[in-house]
């Protein structure tokens, strides 16, 4: 059985079609970093170096959200398909990962 994270790796070039490049970009981290947690922070500069802190962390939110939708949807996964934690060394570190 094929994990999440393989089935986006083989549907990449149909997704790269489907959705803003913001949202492929950060599924790309996320499925390059995979079986791993990735921080959230990472994700946040695929946005224009000048959005606020704030704007890129909610629309890293968002594009997270409509990822998992889209996933469910059109490729047919499970929910849930990301994984949340806490950063080990850093409490205040969120981290997310392909589940």
């Amino acid at each position: 059985k094929k994990t999440p994270s393989q089935v986006i790796s083989k549907n990449l070039f149909k997704i790269r079609e489907e959705i803003k490049l913001e949202d492929f970009k950060i599924l790309k981290r996320l499925v390059e970093s995979s079986p791993n947690y990735i921080n959230y922070s990472e994700l946040l500069d695929v946005f224009p170096e000048n959005y606020s802190y704030e704007s890129k962390k909610k629309k890293t939110r968002q594009s997270i959200l409509y990822l998992e939708e889209y996933l469910v949807q059109k490729i047919k996964l499970k929910l849930p398909v990301f994984e949340f934690q806490r950063n080990i060394e850093d409490r205040r570190e969120k981290q997310i990962r392909i589940k």
